[in-house]
């Protein structure tokens, strides 16, 4: 898929600020935030002074749209750029845009995982941006998304979207035990409360208590969250220092190990024996009575009866926490023109493009002041409401651990980690002396 847009003169300044985008005659036209203007910029394509820019983007059928329409509402305002989209390949990340960037060759604006966001900001893919968004620009993003794209005064990246796991549950099986869900953040079941449900959910099922989100061999870091609600932590506040192997670290571990050990959650729903669709099929296979999951798009698809089962809260301990899932789009070094990239890039991203395609898309906003509400959500508003609300429990931590040079290789570490744990290979001890060991 390639779509382009073309146009030519120019009428952006070489810095935005998102107070600068004015309305006019129906488009969005942007107010030059300094002296510069693009044209004075280098980087133009050969043969000519057009701005030339490319996007790669998954092969996301409902967001491409929004993209167009942004790129074309971006060009009829500001003429001499022309916006191209190109599908990112199948297969690893890594290979292809490290390949692209050595040769000064990649696209000038790529969607990529949080967890790959930190690996390219060390290696100097992802460009600061600061100056071309303007100041704040970022603020309305949640913390644990704020803390992944901007460093030390710099901002190398905008967040597309978020995800964080919460508790799904049957109605039909809580009912039976006779418990209510907690209907808060801070009033969610805590982790005992959970272990407790989940016997008795496995009573009722015949085969387990729950379920949980782990959707392939390097989701292990959908199990932080047990240990960030007790107050641990996997790396000390310097970001480098393994802090798993504290008292509550082993604790939080052997907590989970037991949830295996007497057979709530299934041996097939481990790290690694779990594919994208594990958690689901037991929930909506009368299997367990409940879920850890954050993909409510995924159960709309199993088109399993909405009325059969809802959305709570997160479950907590000493204080509630989540993980962090998403997408995040940076600038690469690559560009010729990052001014005009980021330009767009912000202009795309803004609340009202963000509102109107999640309407279409589905998702949660990686901003924070995006409700249900205002996108207008045609599948479980209230459901999904809930997941914006949990994704404010989402430790700051996490967006700093993710930020560091190598979180795919944490992600690595705690899959084979873990899996040896949950099946019964390894102690906590010594799981968590092997996560310390692979940290370092």
């Amino acid at each position: 898929m390639n779509t382009k847009v073309t146009g030519g003169g120019n009428l952006l300044g070489s810095s935005l600020s998102r107070r600068s985008i004015l309305k006019a005659g129906g488009l969005l036209t942007f107010a030059a935030a300094s002296a510069g203007s693009l044209s004075a910029c280098g980087g133009s394509s050969a043969g000519g002074s057009t701005k030339k820019i490319t996007w790669a983007t998954g092969n996301d059928t409902l967001s491409i749209p929004h993209w167009k329409k942004a790129a074309e509402e971006f060009m009829a305002n500001n003429p001499g750029v022309e916006i191209n989209f190109t599908l990112i390949p199948d297969g690893p990340l890594d290979a292809w845009l490290v390949a692209r960037t050595t040769a000064g060759e990649a696209p000038d604006i790529v969607n990529m995982g949080v967890s790959a966001v930190g690996r390219y900001i060390g290696n100097g893919t992802a460009m600061n941006i600061a100056d071309h968004i303007g100041a704040g620009y970022i603020d309305d993003y949640i913390p644990g998304m704020r803390a992944l794209v901007a460093k030390e005064g710099g901002v190398y990246g905008i967040p597309q979207q978020a995800a964080c796991m919460a508790t799904f549950y049957r109605k039909d099986i809580l009912g039976k035990i006779g418990i209510a869900p907690g209907g808060s953040i801070d009033g969610a079941w805590t982790q005992d409360e959970l272990r407790t449900i989940a016997v008795e959910s496995k009573k009722i099922t015949g085969a387990y208590g729950m379920s949980y989100g782990f959707i392939n061999a390097n989701s292990g870091n959908r199990w932080l969250p047990i240990l960030y609600q007790r107050g641990g932590a996997l790396f000390e506040d310097d970001g480098v220092t393994p802090a798993i192997q504290s008292e509550i670290g082993i604790e939080a571990l052997e907590w989970t190990r037991k949830l295996y050990a007497d057979g709530l959650i299934s041996a097939s729903n481990s790290v690694k024996s779990s594919q994208t669709d594990t958690a689901t099929s037991l929930f909506t296979n009368n299997q367990v009575g409940f879920m850890i999951h954050e993909d409510i798009g995924a159960m709309k698809n199993t088109g399993f009866d909405p009325a059969l089962w809802d959305v709570d809260y997160m479950f907590r301990d000493k204080t509630t926490a989540t993980n962090l899932s998403g997408s995040v789009n940076v600038v690469t070094s690559s560009s010729r023109n990052p001014d005009v990239a980021a330009a767009f890039l912000a202009y795309a991203s803004d609340k009202e493009h963000t509102v109107k395609r999640l309407r279409d898309q589905g998702g949660i906003a990686a901003q924070g002041n995006i409700t249900a509400a205002e996108v207008g959500y045609n599948f479980r508003p209230e459901a999904t409401q809930r997941f914006i609300d949990q994704l404010k429990t989402v430790p700051e931590a996490v967006g700093r651990d993710m930020a560091g040079p190598d979180y795919q290789k944490v992600r690595e570490v705690l899959g084979d980690s873990l899996d040896l744990l949950f099946t019964g290979s390894a102690t906590a001890k010594e799981t968590a002396d092997r996560i310390a060991a692979g940290l370092k």
